[in-house]
């Protein structure tokens, strides 16, 4: 009887992993080079960062929000920063 239990619980758990997981998606972006699975259709804004050193540089910020909170990601765009430095 107890193996029948934890088999049920199993069971149980494993279709619940599952269906969490479905709400995850793959976001790839070849501008910024990365990927990484999120939980659902970001929206994308392009902002100007300035860096700790006064040099300001493009970046883009994703974010999502659902019932389980807000989710941001910045990615920053340091490829020009030494050119930028040498212009200052």
């Amino acid at each position: 009887m107890a193996i029948l239990r934890f088999a049920a619980v199993a069971s149980i758990l494993i279709c619940a992993d599952a269906a969490l997981a479905q709400r995850w998606q793959p976001l790839v972006s070849a501008d910024d080079g990365f990927q990484m699975m999120v939980p659902g259709d970001m929206d994308v804004e392009t902002v100007e960062y300035e860096s700790e050193y006064g040099i300001v540089v493009p970046a883009h910020v994703y974010s999502h929000r659902n019932d389980s909170g807000l989710y941001r990601l910045t990615v920053v765009d340091f490829r020009d920063a030494q050119r930028l430095h040498e212009e200052r």
